[in-house]
């Protein structure tokens, strides 16, 4: 399976483990280097534009942010552009043993084409809508809601070119907007019972929060779980409107 490992090159902490990610986890792995947050041009930047998509994502992205969306999607243009049906994506912090992989990738293997996209969560906190495959503690499921975090996941090549279609411009963060399948025409599958990890302390500690006021904070605290509701409220309309024909 191609592995694609997305690294910030500054970040030198965390090298040895993308090394050892693209080494031990795919037979065929590639680093691919972030888009930096600090070196953002302005041109990166316009890539953000606000309110685009209901509900209305209530926070400003910051420069990270932006960066590690514009990061994925230089990945899922390498998949879009690959002989591959697909591609694994992990982020250089996750902690996977291989044979754990292995056995993950078997159970998920009539999945793994070019039309799919699969996450493997660290945290499981998805409910199942259906339940695709069951083998073992693992189940492969469509999920009421799907869940957040970009760690590691399986992206099929037509599922690459759609994204690059749907985010030449973006409004929200990248797991957040694949919350939103009405948006992206993407139904992500995952996979529950795999034990990933993620150890970004230990490797230098967050790419992606910044330092924020406690003003911000306490904004942050507030608009989030307002932003969920909304979020899960609209999901509900959505899924009880007829599909147009």
């Amino acid at each position: 399976m191609k592995l694609y490992v997305i690294h910030l090159e500054r970040a030198k902490a965390r090298f040895s483990r993308a090394q050892a990610l693209a080494r031990d986890l795919g037979q065929d792995g590639d680093i691919v280097d972030a888009i930096d947050g600090i070196l953002l041009s302005d041109a990166d930047r316009a890539r953000f534009r606000p309110a685009q998509h209901i509900p209305t994502y209530p926070f400003v992205l910051r420069d990270s942010e932006i960066a590690c969306f514009l990061s994925h999607r230089k990945v899922w243009r390498r998949i879009a552009n690959d002989r591959l049906d697909g591609a694994l994506v992990a982020e250089d912090d996750i902690l996977l043993d291989r044979d754990a992989l292995e056995i993950a990738l078997e159970c998920c293997k009539a999945y793994l084409d070019a039309d799919h996209m699969i996450r493997f969560p660290v945290q499981t906190r998805e409910r199942a809508k259906r339940v695709l495959v069951k083998s073992g503690a693992l189940r492969l499921i469509e999920s009421r809601h799907i869940g957040l975090g970009m760690h590691l996941s399986y992206i099929g090549k037509n599922v690459a070119k759609q994204l690059l279609e749907v985010t030449e411009s973006f409004d929200r963060p990248v797991d957040t907007l694949l919350q939103m399948p009405w948006v992206t025409g993407i139904q992500p599958l995952a996979l529950c019972g795999l034990d990933v990890d993620e150890d970004d302390e230990a490797v230098g500690g967050s790419m992606i929060r910044g330092n924020t006021s406690i003003t911000e904070r306490l904004h942050r605290e507030i608009a989030r779980p307002i932003y969920r509701w909304k979020l899960y409220q609209h999901a509900k309309r959505v899924a009880l409107t007829p599909p147009q024909v």
